[in-house]
């Protein structure tokens, strides 16, 4: 859906290297002015709006390693309402602690992917080999994309933050 949608918005005129903000608005980004006014699908919809191919390759990428390992513990229908539900949660965060931009990108959803695979971690839902293997490594991707958005002005950190602590209470509902 976001490769689709990034396709979509290119063929209609954007800049695939950087889209306007006006695009982003168009698209779906999520805009505070307009999503407190009745427009709530754009907390949905920022999701799959990207700012240009490196944001989307990015996001693609990070989702693509979350996505082969998540998936097969929750199912696909689970996996798919996580997004969402992390996604959204992601963008509200991002509505009440960042209100002056406009949100758009996949990152805060996938950092709830993140979050509730950490989750399941430290739970017996994983083996307590793979947990050890890979728990470190997760931790230590969470920290990076923190610290990384700290020092870019543009990284709206909020949204990771929403995502990811969203994701870590989606994780251990699912487990629970």
């Amino acid at each position: 859906t976001n490769i689709l949608m990034f396709v979509a918005m290119v063929a209609s005129g954007s800049n695939p290297g950087f889209l306007a903000i006006d695009d982003l608005i168009k698209w779906g980004g999520n805009y505070k002015l307009l999503t407190i006014d009745g427009q709530f699908w754009r907390l949905a919809t920022a999701l799959f709006v990207h700012a240009g191919i490196i944001h989307l390759f990015a996001n693609m990428y990070a989702f693509l390693i979350v996505a082969i390992l998540l998936e097969p513990l929750i199912g696909r229908f689970r996996f798919g309402l996580a997004y969402l539900f992390t996604g959204v949660a992601a963008s509200i965060t991002s509505l009440w602690l960042n209100p002056a931009i406009i949100g758009v990108g996949a990152s805060g959803a996938i950092l709830g992917m993140y979050g509730i695979y950490i989750s399941l971690l430290t739970t017996n839902t994983v083996s307590k080999k793979t947990r050890l293997i890979i728990l470190p490594s997760m931790l230590v991707y969470a920290l990076y994309i923190t610290a990384s958005g700290m020092m870019n002005a543009q990284v709206d950190n909020a949204a990771h933050l929403g995502g990811f602590v969203a994701g870590i209470v989606f994780g251990y509902v699912l487990y629970f």
